[in-house]
């Protein structure tokens, strides 16, 4: 009768080794899935974002196009005035855009 003290006093203090091993392994693995918890909610507001950049720039393509689209039109239209004769001139189709060319020094001197 002894020796069963004994042994619950052995199986008792191998039981409270195994608890603390246990909450450790616990433990890491929480901290693992935080992190993993964490990476994912990272990964998911990138995914987002870029989301709402490739939204944007799409957003904007269009409206380039649409504004692109209209002025074709308005030129369209002006042109079949032109034809008719309804109107003389356009300042919208003729439009002549030269700038004045910058030359560097050196290519200034070799144009000399």
């Amino acid at each position: 009768m002894q020796d069963e003290p004994k042994n619950e006093s052995k199986n008792n203090s191998q039981n409270q080794s195994n608890e603390p091993a246990d909450m450790q392994h616990a433990e890491k693995v929480s901290a693992f899935h935080n992190a993993m918890e964490l990476q994912a909610k990272v990964r998911r507001e990138e995914e987002l974002r870029e989301r709402r950049r490739q939204a944007n720039e799409a957003e904007a393509a269009y409206q380039a196009r649409e504004e692109y689209a209209k002025e074709l039109a308005e030129e369209k239209v002006e042109l079949i005035r032109l034809k008719q004769g309804v109107i003389e001139d356009s300042d919208r189709i003729f439009q002549e855009e030269e700038s004045e060319k910058k030359y560097t020094v050196l290519q200034k001197i070799g144009n000399w």
